[in-house]
């Protein structure tokens, strides 16, 4: 390649000189004055092959224009169906092996987009390579070659590249980013071409009007804030509730305790089997269910410093799982919304409309009590992740140890009793004395009787949930409470969990008398004649009880398998809490759901047409009337999902995709306003010239060479060289040279001509 201080009439090779080790004659690189090139004789000329071309045009390029255009329209197109959330088709079982042919088949069109991206980039860089080496200042040598190679990332390792970009940094920027998009381009693409399985939301799914469901109670009423015995309850049914809460026919649906059946069965299981499940309850007028979660932080029984077990609970309330099985079972009859060709329906409640459900945290201590114990028996603190004891400065909650419950102990039968902090602090909705039997060994080894008193108290609040129901596939109702809350455990407090769930500001105040239904006696008979008279608590302590002999007496032992712990009297203080979570939570679910049920208007006109949705109702018949109104209503709405392929942006990899094209499409927007500008002021540098490495070889071999090079025919070494900067100009009259600068950029040669043909 030729230099700038080389001579004008010098020939390719200055002169030929032999080698002290060789006898081949070897090239000299001598800097000579600029010359003129030998294709300049038109004998020259006439043996060649190829004919003379245009090197640089002033024309408009119109297809590079319809490549970017193109490029930049596919990703128009897929960013409006993503952002829209267009939605393909649903996800149908007997048709998997289909959808999955079908989902490869995008892999064609999405590689046809990605070689238009990279098409367009590699203009990009072209347009700039060229419009530098024919410029005043060039590009520096370590660059030359990079554009041919920006498919491939090693570029970027590079010593020619790093070298170049210090040298010309804004040309090296765009080598990196073309470098680098290379890569993501194409599965970016791919991401946001090919439909994703997932949820997507139905627009205006049902009329108007039959997108509301409607309680005739205002919302402080449907989730109350103090419970007691007159709580949704009527005097005459209070009284009922206060017997036999295990009569499932004399009950059902009435009480509280409506749910203590299942509760029981349940508790059979898990104190029995170690069943991690928590308890299922059916909601009778739409068979949908939902289901108790539960969660246990273990305590520390064995070390110096007491720390209490935790249980969670929570569950979606009665009247919830009525309101979205009911909804369902009506529009499926009637088909509204298409629901029946709905492949795997969802029914969501809007968050614009917030449902509650009750959230438990009780936390228990276990003390042994045996022959001669007396004692006060404190009460745990309440505090929670979202409970903050510090706020309640006040001493622990005390039973006095000449309490009536304490007498007689230890005994062989279950004991039970609630308790109200009445003081104006009161950290608690409710507290819980637990006393079961338990055995101890003495010094020799030998068992004894004693008894294990589990002191709790109980945090109950209200949290916002989003709930669905996916009638096709499960029989539950979800809730992202359910779902998430317990997943969080944590003792110490955190504020932003108040926030997160919508959390009741205080607990929820759980009256003695209300509490007096979760503890109803129970009447029954053993053997057929004597009548037994127990708690309800006492029941469901009662059933771990094993009775045993040891050495001629009598010993009872509260047995339950070990959860968390390898510790006996550890498992009993898991035990307690996760039941005292279990009754407290679906009782407080039931309550509020008690003498209410969900409605749905037809018609938005004075004189509606109403359902009371848990009545089965023939497909075309409705009620007629209107409500009063002054009738406090709350309403909420709902909206329905479908499972299939789709467009959303929903997550990581979606919004990278997004981003990684938005860099392309800014660069390519770029380009395109500047070649347009340039275009209009006559200074576009367009062409195809040196768009492949046999151009530029072809271009070096028709220059002269230069001192600057000697000593690279095996490879280039120093990263001075890779700086040099390398400019192509006129030799003679129409051939081009490609050379290297000098320090001050001087011009050597004819500047390269728009429109002119050079050989």
């Amino acid at each position: 390649m030729g230099d700038s201080t080389s001579s004008p009439n010098e020939p390719f090779l200055a002169r030929k000189h032999m080698s002290t080790t060789s006898t081949h004659p070897t090239d000299t690189y001598e800097p000579r004055p600029y010359h003129a090139h030998p294709a300049d004789n038109d004998d020259y000329r006439r043996q060649g092959l190829e004919s003379p071309k245009v090197a640089l045009n002033s024309n408009l390029p119109k297809v590079e224009l319809l490549v970017h255009l193109l490029s930049l329209g596919v990703i128009g197109i897929l960013f409006w169906i993503n952002w829209a959330q267009k939605y393909w088709k649903d996800f149908e079982l007997k048709k998997s092996s289909v959808r999955n042919v079908q989902l490869k088949a995008w892999q064609l069109p999405a590689k046809l987009h990605e070689i238009l991206m990279f098409t367009s980039l590699s203009s990009v860089v072209f347009y700039n390579m060229r419009k530098l080496l024919v410029g005043r200042n060039g590009i520096p040598f370590g660059l030359i070659s990079a554009p041919y190679m920006t498919g491939s990332p090693s570029t970027l390792l590079k010593g020619s590249f790093r070298a170049g970009s210090t040298r010309h940094w804004r040309f090296g920027a765009l080598i990196f980013l073309v470098c680098v998009l290379s890569v993501v381009l194409g599965p970016s693409s791919a991401i946001l071409m090919i439909p994703s399985l997932a949820w997507y939301e139905v627009e205006n799914a049902f009329p108007e009007s039959s997108t509301k469901i409607l309680f005739i109670e205002s919302k402080e009423t449907l989730w109350p804030t103090v419970f007691n015995a007159s709580t949704k309850l009527s005097a005459s049914a209070a009284a009922q509730c206060l017997g036999n809460p295990f009569d499932e026919y004399s009950n059902v649906n009435i009480c509280p305790t409506s749910g203590y059946m299942d509760i029981i069965e349940w508790w059979a299981s898990r104190t029995s089997t170690d069943s991690r499940n928590g308890p299922l309850f059916t909601e009778v007028y739409s068979s949908a269910q939902r289901e108790l979660d539960i969660r246990l932080a273990p305590g520390d029984y064995d070390s110096g410093e007491r720390i209490p077990t935790e249980a969670y609970t929570t569950v979606t309330t009665e009247l919830t799982t009525m309101s979205l099985g009911t909804f369902y079972n009506y529009a499926r009859r009637r088909n509204i919304g298409g629901l029946k060709d709905v492949e795997y329906p969802r029914l969501r409640i809007s968050v614009s409309s917030p449902i509650y459900q009750p959230v438990v945290h009780v936390n228990c201590q276990m003390d042994m009590y045996g022959d001669g114990d007396r004692r006060n028996i404190s009460f745990p603190s309440a505090q929670s992740g979202w409970a903050d004891d510090s706020e309640y400065k006040q001493d622990p909650f005390v039973v006095e140890a000449d309490s009536e419950i304490l007498d007689g102990l230890p005994s062989l039968e279950p004991r039970f009793s609630w308790y109200k902090d009445t003081r104006k602090n009161a950290a608690s909705s409710l507290l819980a004395l637990a006393i079961v039997p338990a055995l101890a060994r003495n010094d020799t080894g030998d068992e004894f009787q004693t008894s294990a008193v589990t002191a709790c108290s109980i945090d109950a609040r209200w949290a916002a949930s989003e709930v669905s129901y996916q009638p096709t596939n499960s029989t539950l109702v979800s809730s992202n409470v359910t779902d998430t809350i317990t997943d969080k455990l944590d003792r110490r407090y955190h504020a932003s969990q108040m926030s997160e769930y919508a959390l009741s500001e205080k607990p929820l105040d759980l009256q003695l008398d209300w509490a007096a239904f979760l503890d109803a006696n129970q009447t029954g008979t053993e053997n057929g004649t004597s009548t037994t008279n127990k708690s309800a608590m006492a029941v469901f302590l009662a059933l771990p009880i094993a009775n045993i002999k040891s050495q001629g007496n009598n010993l009872a032992t509260f047995q339950v398998p070990n959860i968390t712990t390898s510790n006996l009297n550890g498992a009993i203080e898991e035990a307690v809490p996760m039941l005292l979570g279990v009754v407290v939570a679906d009782s407080i679910a039931r309550t509020v759901s008690l003498n209410t049920i969900p409605w749905l208007i037809t018609k938005s006109t004075p004189n509606s047409d109403f359902i009371p949705l848990p009545i089965c109702l023939a497909p075309d018949s409705t009620l007629h009337g209107e409500f009063n109104s002054n009738t406090t209503i709350y309403s909420v709405r709902l909206e329905l999902d479908r499972y299939g392929y789709g467009y959303a942006i929903h997550n990581k990899a979606t919004r990278f995709a997004i981003a990684a094209l938005v860099i392309y499409a800014f660069i390519v927007c770029l380009h395109l306003i500047y070649i347009l500008g340039a275009v209009m002021t006559r200074r576009y540098y367009g062409g195809d010239c040196w768009e492949n490495v046999g151009d530029l070889v072809a271009l070096s071999v028709n220059s002269p060479p230069t001192h600057r090079l000697y000593g690279t025919s095996a490879g280039v070494a120093k990263t001075g060289t890779w700086k040099n900067m390398v400019k192509v100009r006129g030799s003679g009259h129409d051939h081009l040279e490609l050379f290297f600068a000098g320090k001050d950029h001087e011009e050597a040669g004819a500047t390269i001509e728009v429109n002119k043909k050079y050989y």
